[in-house]
């Protein structure tokens, strides 16, 4: 029972990722995506007005099957998430590369490819904006993904098992992701497990 509603409160308070574009309604009114976590997801477009307090809605990408974590490129002109159509299933998830289509945050899908794990819980981009890294939580593992010239992700580049399990054998057999982070200087790749 425990499982299901902290699913749904870290999908809640991680999945929405804010970007203030230039080629908003008013320039320093963020963009935000939202994602919904449902099997006939959405990514949710919406432009937050700092002066009024409103959201203004706008384009919806349908499509994504329990679109999970985002996260946006420095450029701001990709968008990554990850598809869990069976989060934490024996398949394994998917990440998604979008483009931003338009300047009101209508997403045009370019790729995905496998996260080579499962219940996918964490993504990240460097900030050279050539790397995507995802963390798995039931396999414990981490894996990296070129970015191409047109935003869309590779193959995974570096795939890493972590081993091992917690102090107390008993409550964790083995390695959980939780999530992988790039250090400001961009030198390092930290992730928790």
């Amino acid at each position: 029972m425990l499982r299901p509603v902290l699913i749904l409160l870290v999908a809640s308070l991680t999945a929405v990722m804010t970007a203030t574009l230039p080629t908003t309604a008013h320039a320093d009114d963020p963009l935000i995506f939202i994602s919904n976590f449902a099997p006939d997801g959405a990514i949710q477009a919406a432009t937050f007005d700092l002066k009024t307090g409103t959201l203004k809605l706008g384009p919806r990408t349908t499509g994504a099957e329990n679109p999970f974590f985002l996260a946006l490129s420095k450029d701001k002109k990709f968008l990554y998430a990850i598809h869990a159509k069976n989060f934490g299933g024996q398949e394994p998830e998917q990440v998604a590369a979008y483009s931003l289509a338009g300047r009101t945050g209508e997403l045009k899908l370019l790729n995905r490819v496998s996260s080579k794990g499962t219940a996918s819980c964490y993504l990240d981009t460097d900030a050279t904006g050539k790397m995507v890294m995802v963390a798995n939580y039931s396999t414990g593992n981490l894996a990296a993904y070129p970015v191409q010239a047109d935003g869309s992700l590779g193959e995974a580049a570096t795939f890493i098992q972590h081993a091992g399990s917690s102090v107390n054998p008993k409550r964790q057999k083995g390695p959980y992701a939780h999530c992988i982070v790039v250090s400001p200087d961009n030198r390092f790749a930290f992730a928790a497990d």
